[in-house]
């Protein structure tokens, strides 16, 4: 929500067009500041709250693992034989989820949605809501987002549901079959949705881009023009702890092994939102540049002793959980300058690395060669483990881009990195063009210099209900 729409001024041009208000959960403070920011002074803000039980939730997990098992989705899969220790309960699992897909699903997952949706309770709408309104959910994967889409299409909303990230229809849940408008970020993406729900709600897809990757489109490789005797610049962008483990132990080896190469090559570290810095103290104390994240202001507020915790993060991103006690922009709003941090990095860098994140996409556009790193590092060579987010579905396809390349190894991570900062290499490396986006980019992130996302995304969601009127 906060790199998508926050600062894209998105909620400007719709106040320009239509009365808005703004939906934030009960107990959450939406400030002048704050609407300062998001561009919309003069919206109404709306507090609700969304009531969960416990028969709500064994419903909607029941249906997503159906829908997943149904469709052989292997992201929720991995996820799932991370929770089991013992290999027998993981054979178990992948038994029952081989059989789910042989026999049709399709009756009692729409039958489960269903009876979600008569579950779902939202507290503090308006009691009658205008037929031409429409609402539009940023993040229809979550579960917030999807009760106020449940909601609002009971009462005869239009409803425009935004698939926020590259990886939500795989891994983060089941939208809600009732809305039938969807914003994807590309024509691969809309073609998933197509594929995994067409049968279920013939969903209407309109392909918008994603606003925070527009500044991929005006060149940013550009400013950074160096000279071929500059030290190399290797940037590795971390993971949430919680989906890798492994990194600072990773962090540590691979600065010692750089200070090993015949050329000179600068580490910089750029901590997922959803990091802490504390954990890379020891890169630090090697002099190593590490970026906090962006979200550790925010974080530091709730850790008592001024140190961020496991339980702080798990706390503070509980965003989908409708229980939770506020929404993580009351904590986390970061300075328009953060935005721009993961671009300009890139743009400076001649190598990128991660674990597995949007930043594969990003190095793409950017024209900067990128490393997915598919192994957790132990303690010792003999001790690393295959990470298992390589067998994401997102990331299996992601493996298509011309300048992303997997390492399984350690010694497949050494050598290649010597293999890319080869003589030829370095000397070349001034003359690439960073700027043009590759064919292969298009399955995932639709960008274009002359149309915006913002201006397509304004004009999906107003064509939406207009459309909508029309069928009634």
């Amino acid at each position: 929500m906060v790199r998508n729409y926050v600062y894209s001024g998105l909620l400007a041009r719709l106040t320009d067009s239509c009365s808005v208000t703004v939906l934030v959960k009960e107990g959450s403070v939406l400030d002048a500041d704050r609407r300062w920011l998001m561009g919309c002074e003069t919206a109404d803000v709306l507090q609700i709250r969304v009531e969960e039980s416990r028969l709500k939730s064994t419903v909607r997990r029941t249906k997503k693992f159906l829908f997943e098992a149904g469709h052989r989705l292997s992201t929720p899969l991995e996820r799932y034989e991370r929770r089991l220790h013992r290999n027998a309960s993981k054979h178990l699992l992948r038994l029952v989820y081989k059989s789910i897909s042989i026999f049709p699903t399709r009756g009692t997952v729409r039958q489960l949605d269903r009876l979600e949706t008569r579950l779902t309770k939202v507290h503090g709408l308006p009691e009658s809501i205008a037929k031409d309104a429409i609402a539009f959910c940023p993040n229809i994967a979550l579960d917030w987002d999807a009760s106020v889409a449940r909601q609002m299409t009971h009462a005869g909303v239009t409803v425009v549901g935004a698939v926020a990230s590259w990886d939500h229809l795989s891994s983060k849940g089941v939208l809600p079959l009732g809305v039938k408008n969807y914003l994807a970020w590309s024509q691969g993406q809309a073609n998933e949705v197509k594929r995994l729900y067409g049968a279920l709600c013939d969903p209407d897809v309109a392909v918008v881009g994603a606003p925070q990757f527009d500044v991929y489109s005006s060149g940013v490789k550009e400013k950074y023009r160096r000279k071929s005797n500059d030290p190399l610049i290797i940037a590795y962008f971390t993971s949430s702890p919680r989906s890798v483990s492994g990194e600072p132990d990773l962090l540590i080896r691979f600065a010692e092994y750089l200070e090993t190469l015949p050329f000179q090559a600068k580490l910089v570290v750029r901590c997922h939102p959803f990091d802490r810095s504390e954990r890379y103290r020891k890169l630090c104390d090697l002099g190593i540049e590490v970026q906090p994240p962006s979200l550790e202001p925010a974080l530091h507020k709730l850790a008592k002793d001024g140190i961020p915790t496991e339980n702080d993060i798990a706390n503070a991103t509980r965003m989908s959980s409708p229980e939770s006690p506020y929404l993580l922009s009351d904590l986390w709003i970061p300075q328009t300058s953060d935005l721009h941090g993961t671009p300009d990095l890139l743009a400076r860098s001649d190598l990128a690395m991660s674990s597995g994140s949007t930043v594969v996409l990003e190095a793409e556009m950017s024209g900067t060669p990128h490393l997915t790193v598919g192994f957790m590092s132990g303690s010792s060579i003999e001790l690393d483990q295959a990470s298992p987010l390589v067998q994401y579905d997102h990331l299996v396809a992601a493996r298509k881009l011309s300048r992303n390349v997997l390492v399984r190894t350690w010694f497949e991570l050494c050598e290649t990195v010597v293999s890319l900062f080869s003589s030829e290499v370095v000397l070349s490396r001034a003359g690439s063009d960073g700027n043009r986006v590759q064919p292969s980019l298009h399955e995932f992130i639709n960008i274009d210099p002359s149309n915006s996302s913002v201006d397509r995304t304004l004009r999906a969601i107003l064509s939406a209900t207009t459309e909508d009127r029309r069928h009634r």
